[in-house]
């Protein structure tokens, strides 16, 4: 059964870079029984190991929790970013709220007014006409006024 052992991560770490340690000292051993210096075996067994660092992400990245911790540095930095600068953290929050009020605006009186339109055209009643401001109402009924 795999346990998720989420809050013991700098015991998993530590018992990565033993491991790694472990490996590379094996291999670094065997090269010394076959004739090679100690200081030529260790660099040897490093080139053979490969790049250490990317080893450990990757590693990581099978824990699972990468993606997660990775939204969390995001989300501290913008934080951070937007308590350093408020200006630009206004503008970054109402730049796209006035462009999504003026679309909803526009888009949502446009519908409005042609249902209404579209209403009481066909049943001739002129009290279903759209009684929103002027500048929303449909191009005839702003002729007819």
């Amino acid at each position: 059964m795999m346990r998720w052992d989420f809050w013991r991560r700098e015991r998993r770490e530590t018992d990565l870079e033993d491991e790694i340690a472990y490996d590379l000292a094996l291999d670094a051993e065997e090269r010394i029984r076959s004739g090679i210096t100690r200081q030529e075996a260790e660099r040897a067994s490093r080139r053979d190991f490969g790049n250490v660092l990317l080893l450990k992400e990757g590693i990581r990245e099978m824990w699972g929790w990468t993606s997660l911790e990775r939204l969390g540095h995001d989300l501290r930095y913008g934080w951070r970013t937007l308590r350093k600068n408020p200006l630009f953290a206004t503008m970054a929050v109402l730049s796209p709220a006035l462009g999504i009020h003026g679309y909803f605006q526009l888009h949502g009186c446009d519908s409005d007014a042609r249902a209404a339109g579209m209403a009481s055209r066909r049943s001739g009643h002129p009290e279903l006409a759209y009684k929103g401001p002027s500048w929303c109402r449909p191009r005839y009924e702003r002729e007819l006024v």
